[in-house]
């Protein structure tokens, strides 16, 4: 604590005599200047030095703003400028795309501070979704004050009640550990949120080369946390030894953003799509021979529109339609609001091979199609066996047979498909803005953290 006020400290002198010399000097040649029209040539050679020697003070200013901004963050203090211009911009977007705004602070508020990767610049898709739609949601309106902080703070305003560290937030053990020690010192709680299982991932995946630290951090964090939450109940049976208290909270889709009036999808053409980061290379591969096979069988009467997905070129194939985002659109809540004037579709694909990591996935891809009016077309797998979701997705082994056949019973009558398929997208949305929106969410966060706090 000593280390980090006297760094804000010198930060904030360093600033002010900077700039009073600065001002000083800027006086000087501006009084300079206006005593005579055309100055001596010993006054314009002085008002030449004073301009040099404002240069230099301004590099040197900035030079020392840089070092101290490096300290500030090995301490903990958020480098005040660059921040204070992300969060306007984060909550701009916030207001813009959810309608929100701050709650006038109240003793009566609960103060949360939620701690995420990349938290006032860009936050992920899961940060949105666990996090910021339900504590943006006007159920929490009155009830719940929250800042949102970068992963580089290891400090939290006086007075804040919890603390919500958000999946793999701290790229160190030592930075999680200076967190707790400082939470502990204020007196707040401790939540963390995770929605991946870390500890499982295998070579194949992208993020694989820079699990170690971040896990270990997780991990450290998941020990010490008064409360954790995770999306699965398969998260919640992998990490119930490492948490003292475990709870689920599913992941859900926000109203604001998503519910859109969508016109059915028409025409002679099936309409598929397969939307996802890209990082799916190997549940892309498990599609491809089937629908190769496919469309040898049904020659021009379906298009599969893909979005990421893939960090390779696609094959070419005149079926294939592969859409870029707009600049911008991976902030999720952009994103969301193009995705949804892409369609319309009929199908929503959701491969997925059949690894410990991804057992412990939870089913948001199918709750995205089902938002856009598309029939989810899953593989039979565990993260997609729910027995409230399972009526409405059509689930498919892991084999280029079963693909091949459940594709092949929908294009043979393509009518009579989409007449199913609009009745059973209709129940399935009335299931997924009434038990799985984020305005559940937020009720459910809302009472875990209330008996926490009381606690």
């Amino acid at each position: 604590m000593c280390i980090a006020h006297q760094v804000k400290s010198c930060h904030l002198f360093i600033n002010r005599w900077f700039h009073s010399k600065i001002d000083t000097v800027h006086s000087v040649r501006k009084k300079s200047q206006s005593s005579i029209h055309r100055p001596p040539l010993p006054i314009r050679v002085g008002n030449r030095l004073i301009w040099l020697l404002r240069l230099s003070l301004q590099k040197t200013l900035r030079t020392i703003k840089r070092i101290l901004n490096r300290s500030a963050t090995l301490v903990g203090i958020q480098p005040a400028l660059k921040n204070h211009h992300d969060r306007r911009a984060l909550y701009k977007l916030l207001k813009n795309k959810y309608g929100y705004s701050p709650s006038p602070l109240g003793n009566e508020l609960l103060r949360v501070v939620l701690l995420m990767r990349d938290g006032t610049t860009y936050p992920k898709s899961s940060a949105f979704i666990r996090l910021i739609a339900p504590f943006t949601h006007p159920f929490m309106k009155d009830k719940v004050s929250f800042t949102i902080v970068d992963s580089s703070s290891t400090q939290v305003p006086a007075g804040t009640d919890i603390c919500i560290v958000q999946r793999t937030a701290f790229d160190t053990q030592i930075a999680a550990a200076q967190l707790v020690q400082n939470l502990k010192l204020n007196g707040t709680k401790l939540v963390v949120d995770n929605d991946d299982a870390f500890s499982l991932l295998d070579e194949s995946h992208a993020e694989h080369s820079t699990k170690d630290q971040k896990h270990e951090a997780l991990e450290y964090l998941l020990k010490k946390a008064d409360q954790v939450w995770v999306s699965t109940n398969a998260l919640a049976k992998l990490y119930k030894d490492q948490a003292s208290s475990i709870h689920v909270i599913k992941n859900t889709l926000d109203e604001r953003i998503w519910k859109h009036d969508i016109s059915p999808a028409t025409g002679d053409q099936l309409q598929m799509v397969y939307m996802g980061t890209a990082t799916h290379d190997a549940d892309f591969d498990l599609l491809m021979n089937a629908l190769d096979i496919v469309e040898r069988r049904f020659p021009g009467k379906f298009q599969l529109t893909v979005i990421g997905v893939s960090s390779r070129a696609l094959p070419d194939r005149p079926w294939i339609h592969r859409l870029y985002q707009p600049p911008g659109g991976a902030i999720y809540p952009n994103f969301v609001d193009w995705f949804v004037k892409q369609g319309p579709f009929d199908l929503g694909l959701c491969p997925l091979i059949d690894t410990p990591f991804n057992s412990c996935k939870s089913d948001i891809k199918c709750l995205d199609y089902i938002a856009l009016g598309a029939l989810p077309v899953a593989s039979n797998v565990p993260a997609y066996k729910t027995q409230t979701l399972g009526k409405y997705i059509i689930r498919l082994d892991n084999t280029e047979e079963a693909w091949v056949e459940g594709l092949t019973r929908i294009l043979r009558d393509i009518a009579a498909f989409r007449e199913q398929r609009h009745a059973t997208t209709t129940d399935a949305q009335t299931y997924l803005w009434s038990k799985r929106s984020s305005e559940v969410a937020a009720r459910d966060i809302y009472h875990k953290l209330s008996t926490l706090n009381r606690n």
